[in-house]
């Protein structure tokens, strides 16, 4: 029983060798162009940097710099020292009250003392803190008795 259909299975030749001649049927579907995903690899990271040794003509300094040393920003205050008070407005203030002689000392230890407060130096910071407020209460003292003898002497008509 043999039948000219053109579904049957007689009828129906299949050409495997020309599979990749002709650019329609299973042949267009070759991933041949596509790489594997074996050959799919993540950037590798940029290698190191090489480290840059001086020449001998250049002279290799090695200083070792201390905690004190490191310059800070106003702003960068360690927290051990933020409660210690440097008393510069009111040195300041009897700077120009109780007169430059008097006046100058309790500036500069206010000025050293910051400079200890920003620098980390916790005990050196309290010392030099105490000492400005004792000098700050003299001077203020001072000025004080200063403007109250300056008052009565010069309102006494007599």
């Amino acid at each position: 029983m043999t039948t000219n259909n053109a579904y049957s299975t007689s009828s129906i030749q299949l050409h495997f060798s020309n599979l990749g001649e002709n650019n329609h049927g299973p042949s267009s579907l070759s991933t041949d162009h596509l790489p594997s995903p074996l050959m799919i690899y993540p950037t590798p990271p940029p290698p190191p940097p090489t480290p840059v040794y001086p020449t001998s003509e250049e002279p290799v300094i090695k200083t070792q710099q201390s905690p004190q040393d490191t310059p800070t920003n106003s702003k960068d205050i360690p927290p051990e020292t933020a409660d210690i008070f440097d008393y510069m407005i009111w040195s300041g203030i009897n700077l120009v009250v109780g007169g430059i002689l008097l006046g100058i000392p309790a500036f500069i230890l206010s000025i050293i003392t910051r400079r200890y407060k920003r620098k980390g130096g916790v005990k050196v910071a309290k010392v030099l803190s105490t000492i400005t407020l004792t000098l700050n209460i003299f001077v203020s003292f001072i000025a004080m008795v200063g403007l109250v003898y300056l008052i009565t002497h010069f309102n006494n008509p007599y």
